[in-house]
């Protein structure tokens, strides 16, 4: 269901969403996932080979996954897509 978070552009979600432990240096923000107004879903993709290189950061927590499809099922299994 969308909501009015969901239309916001892309640099006001950046403003929003992102936090300081986010390491974008070696990952890019492929997609954000917001949950209310004050936190959303952040989904990752590694800038390096790696063997996971897909990363769903949600209020601090990180998990890795090796494909899309493993991201996107995780994401789907907790509702946020």
């Amino acid at each position: 269901m969308p909501t009015k978070w969901d239309d916001l552009p892309r640099d006001e979600m950046e403003q929003r969403y992102l936090w300081d432990g986010l390491d974008l240096e070696k990952y890019d923000v492929i997609q954000f996932l917001p949950q209310n107004a004050h936190h959303a879903v952040v989904l990752m993709r590694a800038k390096f080979d790696t063997l996971y290189p897909y990363c769903a950061e949600y209020r601090g927590g990180g998990h890795y996954f090796a494909t899309f499809k493993e991201l996107a099922a995780y994401c789907n299994e907790r509702g946020w897509l």
